[in-house]
């Protein structure tokens, strides 16, 4: 009997002492055991002693849950089979799961996953629901804030729910805005929402928030206005109402409130206006902003027909970028009215500023190279590197022009290219520094262009001949300095040739290899997934095959083909395709997700 005290607490010691997973700190229990490995399944008979599975809601359940378990975030092929089998399990049993315990085993396992790589409405918003309502002191590690509203007109008040996963200061890994009707009991009914509601993080979207509740369009009851971010330079505007049919996005069908910033949304109002922002130069971080008001008219917020163009904003970095094409200036010009710009240009006060501002001392110090005054420019940007931030972008910058001026027998032109490749946006611009090499010291037509070329460190790639009616042929010329550049030269001159910087040829462009394989369009699953129509999807994979004759199609399109049919209750030809894309392609995900489809008579 001791020993076997002694062996229980030694077992007991042994787990304390075990690292916690993630899947460990999710705070409300699982009784779900982790899958076993994947275990890779053959054809064990012909097609004919196959026939297409009867699912039942655990068995489809069971693959959903053991495809999140096996997630990692290279697993990118598996979180697009798991966004087919949701769409399978919400056609074939709308409500699942439907056991209160599989719902939290699956929300567990989803919540383990890489942030962002499944689809949690389905899940999160039931088991919201009933944490509300079952247990409404403990929302086991989600945080939900419940703000009133009037959605429905009638009493009780009902509410706005921000839920988030977990409640604490660590990023979101699931956060949703949701709309619920609450009854005369304090009970709460989220409504019922399409696909378009979104949530975060997921596919592109990084960050949601709550603009507001009101009476956006004055017919007595609360919308909900949410910002739904996604990179982009623009986020844009979501407004939310409750019909009887559920809840509906107000924005007109086909147009969505992009936006900058928002200029007044006033209380009690119909309309809001806004500014839309439209990136004018990467290089120099430049943006235009357009002005445009949506009124809500004929059930629908709409633009305005006819909103005015857009314009610079007025930052130093616009500046900057009006002044293009700068290496095309006169040397001296150019830096005195790039240094005449930054004198007067007032303190930065945010990143994009300081960074206009040390993009255009960097071109000052190209142009001093250009100039022949390696030394000041070295001076120039000595004094910028040693306050460069490591990693970033002027310190990448000047270390490449510091390295590239000493280099022995170094160029202009090979500091320029140093600069481009440097960096993103390097401060120079190899096309405008050979307009100019090439103006002013223009190639002789006593010698080859090949050997005047290498002079300047260039080495020809390719030389063809431009013809052209009505002009005189040219030599083409085709380099990679910073990237491709293609330049042709004419003898219009008994002396020199005359440099011009043409495109790539239509030759070149045949060279390039085709597809070698026919992958899924992001439009062939929002064809599914979107607009819930598997005869789209159809269609787009026979485009997609006669677009590409000879190319082979990828397992992944072929599953979609497959369960396409499947949903149209096309049996023989559904039956068919999973058969032969397991049979033919077993060992990829595709394969055995066609396999579970298949039942041994």
């Amino acid at each position: 009997m001791r020993r076997y005290v002694f062996f229980v607490l030694c077992c007991l010691l042994i787990l304390m002492t075990l690292p916690i997973t993630a899947q460990d700190a999710v705070p409300f229990a699982t009784n779900t055991p982790q899958p076993p490995p994947a275990v890779i399944v053959t054809p064990a008979a012909p097609l004919e002693r196959y026939a297409l599975r009867i699912w039942q809601e655990q068995d489809l359940l069971d693959v959903l849950l053991r495809s999140v378990r096996q997630l990692t975030p290279s697993a990118v092929d598996l979180q697009k089979a798991i966004r087919l089998t949701q769409l399978e399990l919400q056609q074939r049993f709308p409500n699942a799961p439907t056991d209160p315990q599989t719902r939290e085993n699956l929300l567990l396992a989803m919540l383990a996953a890489p942030p962002g790589s499944v689809d949690m409405r389905f899940v999160a918003r039931p088991y919201v629901e009933s944490l509300l309502n079952v247990s409404p002191t403990d929302y086991k590690g989600f945080q939900i804030e419940i703000q009133p509203a009037n959605i429905d007109g009638a009493d009780p008040i009902d509410a706005i729910l921000h839920v988030r996963y977990p409640n604490t200061d660590a990023p979101a890994i699931y956060e949703d805005y949701l709309m619920a009707r609450v009854d005369n009991q304090g009970g709460y009914h989220l409504l019922a929402s399409s696909p378009t509601l979104p949530a975060t993080p997921l596919d592109d979207i990084t960050g949601i928030s709550l603009l507001g509740i009101g009476d956006f369009n004055q017919d007595g009851t609360d919308e909900m206005a949410i910002a739904v971010q996604n990179g982009d330079i623009n986020q844009r505007i979501m407004i939310y109402s409750w019909r009887s049919s559920g809840l509906v996005n107000l924005v007109e069908p086909g147009k969505e409130i992009a936006f900058g910033s928002l200029i007044e949304w006033p209380a009690n109002a119909d309309y809001l206006s806004v500014n839309v922002y439209r990136l004018e130069s990467p290089a120099w971080q430049c943006v235009g902003e357009q002005p445009v008001t949506w009124t809500w008219n004929l059930n629908f917020f709409r633009p305005a027909s006819d909103p005015p163009g857009f314009a610079f904003q007025g930052s130093a970095n616009c500046l900057f970028f009006g002044l293009e094409p700068i290496f095309e200036m006169p040397v001296l010009s150019a830096i005195s009215t790039l240094q005449e710009v930054i004198s007067l240009s007032p303190p930065p006060s945010n990143p994009a500023e300081s960074y206009g501002l040390d993009r255009a001392k960097m071109m000052i110090a190209m142009l001093e190279v250009l100039n022949g005054q390696s030394d000041t420019a070295l001076n120039r940007v000595r004094e910028m590197a040693s306050s460069a931030q490591a990693g970033s972008w002027v310190s990448e910058q000047t270390s490449a022009l510091i390295n590239a001026v000493l280099e022995p027998n170094s160029t202009a032109l090979s500091v320029c290219a140093a600069l481009v490749n440097a960096s993103d946006y390097g401060a120079c611009d190899v096309n405008q520094v050979l307009t100019r090499i090439f103006n002013e010291q223009p190639l002789s037509r006593a010698e080859t262009i090949g050997s005047q070329l290498a002079e300047l460190g260039i080495t020809v790639l390719d030389t063809f001949t431009v013809s052209q009616v009505g002009r005189i042929d040219r030599q083409g010329i085709h380099f990679n300095l910073a990237g491709d550049s293609w330049w042709a030269f004419a003898p219009l001159d008994p002396d020199f040739y005359t440099a011009e910087r043409i495109a790539a040829p239509a030759e070149y462009n045949a060279m390039i290899p085709p597809t070698p394989l026919v992958v899924a369009p992001q439009t062939l699953y929002d064809a599914l997934l979107v607009d819930n129509n598997p005869s789209l999807a159809l269609t787009m994979i026979d485009n997609l095959m006669l677009n590409n004759p000879g190319v082979t199609i990828s397992p992944e399109v072929r599953f979609i083909e497959a369960m396409s049919y499947d949903l149209l209750n096309n049996r023989a030809r559904a039956r068919q395709a999973y058969f032969d894309l397991w049979e033919e392609s077993m060992l990829s995900i595709w394969g055995q997700l066609a396999a579970a489809h298949l039942e041994q008579r």
